[in-house]
């Protein structure tokens, strides 16, 4: 009896093992892919729409030109109808964002904005200019018209929904003439 529900065991050990092999994520120092939120034909696009972003000049440190702390705005509504009644439901936040001038790996000087919660500050005397590493959420697959999109406006995907969070290594004189942050105090 012992045997058969040591076997039972290992047998239900196995194919739970087996079933969630692919559940979870996959992680790089770039992006991480989201695989339970993927089905079917897209759990191979994401690994596309990863290198994509890869080819784009996305990933890794970028220079940062300039940036700045500011208050922002931001909202939604929703709401239901039928024929002529309905309720709508709207709701408006401030938030604390940072927006910046950075480079994608070519000529180009790209604006782009995120809440202060997605940034990541990192002292670190050896920069001589600050950089940026944007690390991306992917859990869905970008079509071709989509990278097309990208290609020319990447603020497409540096968007809250796309970033999980971006790193600013910076060195400690830079950040003091450069960024007041909500947490330094005034001078």
């Amino acid at each position: 009896m012992k045997r058969k529900i040591l076997c039972l065991l290992m047998v239900c050990s196995i194919a739970f093992l087996i079933a969630g092999c692919d559940k979870g994520q996959k992680e790089s120092d770039d992006y991480i892919i989201l695989w339970d939120n993927l089905s079917g034909p897209t759990r191979g696009g994401v690994e596309e729409t990863a290198e994509f972003l890869e080819g784009c000049g996305l990933f890794g440190e970028h220079p940062l030109e300039r940036f700045v702390a500011a208050d922002s705005l931001g909202g939604s509504a929703h709401g239901t109808f039928f024929f002529a009644s309905g309720s709508i439901n709207a709701e408006i936040k401030s938030f604390q964002s940072l927006s910046f001038a950075w480079q994608p790996g070519d000529d180009r000087i790209i604006i782009s904005s995120l809440p202060m919660e997605k940034i990541v500050v990192v002292i670190d005397e050896s920069k001589a200019c600050p950089t940026i590493r944007f690390k991306f959420l992917i859990d869905s697959y970008l079509d071709e018209t989509d990278c097309m999109i990208i290609r020319v406006n990447p603020n497409i995907v540096i968007t809250p929904e796309f970033i999980a969070h971006a790193t600013i290594r910076i060195n400690s004189s830079d950040l003091e003439k450069e960024i007041y942050l909500p947490f330094q105090g005034k001078n």
